[in-house]
This record gives C-alpha cells, sequence and structure tokens, in this order.
C-alpha cells in the first residue's frame, strides 16, 4: 500500500526538526473498483480506475487492516508523547493524513 517506510514518519515525529519526510503516496487497493490513494504531506488525493491500478500495484508494499490501524495507533501515540518536539501543524498533517486514506 504504501511505497515508501513509515519509519521516516518516526523519525520525524521524533526529531520533528531535524528529519524530511517524503510526501509519498498511499493507496487503499479498492478490488475490483481499483485504488484510492492520498498525499502524506499535502491533501492531494486521487482514484485510480481498475486497469490502471492492476499495472501500478505490481510490486507495491501492502498492509491488511490491522496492521494499518496498528501502525496508525503507533504514529499517533508516538505523536503525543512528542508534542513537545512537534508544531501543532505537524501533527495536523499526520491526522489529516490518516482521515483522508481512511474516508474510503
Amino acid at each position: 500500500m504504501l511505497k515508501n517506510s513509515f519509519v521516516l514518519t518516526a523519525l520525524l515525529l521524533s526529531s520533528c526538526a531535524s528529519v524530511q519526510v517524503p510526501d509519498f503516496e498511499a493507496c487503499a487497493d479498492l478490488s475490483p473498483d481499483g485504488a484510492y490513494c492520498a498525499n502524506f504531506i499535502t491533501p492531494q488525493t486521487r482514484a485510480i480506475e481498475p486497469q490502471i491500478w492492476e499495472r501500478m500495484k505490481i510490486g507495491r508494499l501492502s498492509l491488511n487492516p490491522q496492521d494499518f490501524a496498528a501502525l496508525k495507533a503507533s504514529i499517533e501515540k508516538l505523536c503525543s508523547v512528542k508534542k513537545s518536539r512537534c508544531t501543532y501543524e505537524q501533527r495536523e498533517i499526520i491526522e489529516d493524513f490518516f482521515y483522508r486514506l481512511e474516508m474510503r
């Protein structure tokens, strides 16, 4: 599901000012209806048609819903523990990303 590692997110949260996290795209597989994708930093989202998604998803990383939920909870917990090191805006970006990806 993800083309970049969420480990970078954890690093960002542990020292928000010193690690640059890319604006990666995460996609939720909606087979047979294609996919829905959201970017991590920017509010960009997109739907991908089934024929295009079938070609794109080859070689992508995939998480099951339980692992995704555990990852989300871990990142949110880390963010709440590290509030003093992360800005309000950075925490909002993370919350918004998960919200946009889960809306589908």
